[in-house]
């Protein structure tokens, strides 16, 4: 999506981190214009940043162990457990950790740095993860242990929208006029189909080889 912002602009993208934790202070000193990372439009966001329209919903899930996936499908089973330590990502902002500590009061909210603290650690801080559907199941593919649950009966949807720098009047009138056109156009399902549903994904083939296919020693 930047980088065809970028085009129908007729202006070359560049590129910068920023730290998702600090929004409103990261805009008030890195010299950026927009931050397009998937940013859910909260409350408490709209205080001291300016946000464009949304562009997308996306479903709030939990990341569970595959073999727990039954235990979770619905809120009240998970609000009965006791010990329970639910993770929520420091990108998330405060709103996150304040709803979920009313959804499950007793349930442990631990923030974490990054997905890393969840799917790489061999000390796992949390027995779930609060994360959208749609970041999950990309996830899940990877790390296919895990499975994606949105308890029922319940659902929440979060707005994605785009963090603009303070003043930017003009520049937000464009941005947001701009998504709905493309939200109108072929090319937002394709970016859709590809990047959240994965729809394009195409699997592996190894490499000819003799031992594979005229000996066949191996699979």
């Amino acid at each position: 999506m930047a980088a065809l912002l970028a085009l129908d602009l007729g202006v070359r993208p560049e590129f910068m981190p920023v730290d998702l934790a600090d929004l409103s202070g990261e805009l008030a000193k890195v010299p950026v214009d927009i931050v397009m990372a998937g940013v859910v439009m909260t409350p408490d966001r709209l205080k001291p940043l300016s946000f464009s329209d949304p562009y997308m919903e996306v479903s709030a899930a939990l990341v569970v162990p595959d073999y727990l996936r039954k235990a979770f499908a619905t809120v009240e089973a998970i609000k009965e457990m006791r010990g329970l330590r639910i993770g929520v990502f420091q990108t998330g902002g405060a709103h996150f950790v304040k709803r979920v500590e009313h959804i499950f009061p007793h349930a442990q909210v631990v923030v974490l740095d990054s997905t890393t603290d969840f799917f790489y650690s061999n000390d796992n801080p949390v027995d779930v993860l609060v994360q959208s559907a749609e970041a999950g199941s990309a996830w899940t593919l990877r790390f296919p242990d895990y499975a994606v649950v949105v308890p029922q009966p319940v659902q929440v949807k979060w707005p994605l929208a785009y963090p603009l720098r303070e003043g930017g009047g003009d520049f937000e009138n464009y941005v947001d006029r701009w998504i709905d056109i493309v939200q109108g156009a072929m090319v937002y399902q394709i970016l859709y189909d590809h990047w959240i549903l994965g729809l394009t994904a195409r699997p592996e083939t190894p490499r000819w080889s003799v031992i594979r296919n005229v000996l066949h020693w191996v699979d």
